[in-house]
């Protein structure tokens, strides 16, 4: 008798609990369900945001007189939020485009609203006109070498980054990006699965990336015309030029005859005080210096190189470390390729981890080339002393090869070549380094659009249209 009379409290008390209970329960599992459809909502709306700044993109880089009309403070129809968009199901999106906030650059607004829940998302998204966007620039694949070193500029290929090389492989610096997938050699990794998410370690390596601007379409007929005005077009008799003996003349593999330049060309006044265009319309190799028997050391000369943009269509070979000397800027946010260092090495408060480092994620401003001592990563000796044989832009329609010891010339600005890049006589330590220079221009005929930035905000109080 005494335990049915505790049995039935227990019931008792049972059924209130679960009175209490199951509403709560299935108040939490309504609330959650609520909280998923709003998180869909709102990610379809976020989305409609993502297509109105792609849309936004390939409308500013359309065409040269498009973005010099936005950057001139005019408006588009169709891309001042003065007209919905509803070509993609689930929603609606609009567009507002203007110049600024700096030079060359332009701001896109994108807002996107979900069709259902009238939620509204909106992106901010900042892309600057930069001709040249990368120390090293390649058609397609890029494959590394350990003959070129880049420092203080991402890396940007237009198909996959491929690190084949092995001490290449070793750098984990600069920052790359790919549209393709970026590949590792050995021990030294980098994107293992593919396609397959993640497609980025967000430090060093990010593969599909669809922000790798396009190719900038140069003007070739400008820069021969640039050549021609200042007589170093074709120079195939560059002592000559300031006073010493022609090169000998022989037949280049393009067919035709084809001069081999035997010493880089002094930099008198004229050529000092300004930039100018060197051009060839077939192959070329350069090698020594003028005034020096044979190959000279950096100490033995100054200012023996090119200044400006340096044009080859066809094939280039270097026997010559050039001996340029000056001081050149170096880019505000150079630190950011220079993040991480090695595999398991990263920038630290200490200075000269790399050419112009300060400390953590500071670097200098400008750089004294061919006279300034520096380490170029870390576990290698600080005493690297890097004249320059190219101060600008180089392009090279064919191959360039690299002849060493003596031919790894250094270039201050960017390197663009179509073909194969060999080189013979060096090692992983012995390398033509390559200094990004981010304020070089060219004549195009093509708008090359960088991203700058990428943020989420408040939508606009304008009225939808």
């Amino acid at each position: 008798m005494k335990r049915k009379g505790i049995i039935l409290p227990i019931v008792v008390i049972s059924f209130v609990f679960l009175a209490l209970v199951v509403p709560l329960l299935v108040k939490l599992v309504i609330q959650d369900s609520k909280s998923s459809v709003s998180d869909q909502k709102k990610s379809v709306a976020l989305n409609l945001a993502e297509a109105a700044i792609e849309r936004g993109y390939w409308k500013a880089k359309s065409s040269t007189s498009t973005f010099s009309s936005i950057m001139d403070g005019g408006t588009l129809s169709g891309y001042n939020f003065d007209t919905t968009y509803n070509d993609i199901s689930g929603g609606v999106y609009r567009i507002k485009m203007s110049s600024g906030p700096s030079v060359n650059q332009i701001t896109i607004i994108g807002e996107g609203k979900d069709s259902q829940s009238m939620e509204t998302r909106a992106i901010k998204a900042v892309f600057e006109n930069k001709t040249i966007y990368s120390p090293l620039i390649t058609n397609g694949n890029f494959t590394s070498s350990q003959f070129l070193a880049a420092f203080w500029g991402s890396i940007m290929a237009q198909g996959n980054f491929d690190l084949t090389d092995a001490n290449a492989a070793k750098r984990y610096f600069p920052r790359k990006y790919a549209k393709g997938v970026v590949t590792g050699q050995g021990s030294y990794t980098r994107d293992t699965n593919g396609t397959a998410p993640p497609n980025t370690d967000n430090v060093e390596w990010w593969s599909l990336y669809q922000y790798v601007p396009e190719l900038p379409i140069l003007d070739f007929a400008v820069l021969r015309a640039s050549a021609a005005a200042t007589n170093t077009l074709n120079r195939y008799d560059l002592k000559s030029v300031y006073n010493g003996s022609p090169c000998k003349t022989t037949t280049g593999p393009l067919g035709g005859s084809y001069s081999i330049c035997k010493r880089l060309p002094v930099q008198p006044s004229t050529y000092t005080a300004q930039d100018v265009v060197w051009y060839w319309d077939g192959d070329v190799t350069i090698e020594g210096y003028e005034g020096c028997s044979g190959n000279c050391s950096y100490s033995d000369c100054t200012n023996h190189g090119f200044k400006g943009t340096l044009v080859v269509r066809g094939n280039m070979t270097l026997r010559s470390a050039g001996c340029y000397k000056f001081t050149g800027s170096v880019p505000a946010y150079a630190y950011l390729d220079h993040y991480k260092l090695l595999q398991n090495t990263y920038d630290t408060s200490a200075s000269n981890e790399y050419p112009a480092d300060i400390g953590y994620q500071v670097n200098k401003t400008t750089f004294n080339f061919g006279t300034e001592t520096f380490r170029p990563w870390p576990g290698e000796s600080s005493g690297w002393i890097h004249t320059v044989g190219v101060r600008g832009f180089t392009y090279v329609g064919g191959t360039l090869t690299i002849v060493g010891p003596s031919g790894f010339t250094d270039f201050v600005g960017a390197v663009w070549v179509v073909g194969n890049v060999s080189s013979s006589g060096g090692s992983g330590t012995q390398f033509c380094g390559v200094f990004y220079n981010d304020n070089i221009t060219l004549p195009t005929l093509n708008v090359v659009l960088l991203r700058k930035s990428w943020e989420e905000q408040r939508p606009s109080s304008a009225p939808w249209l």
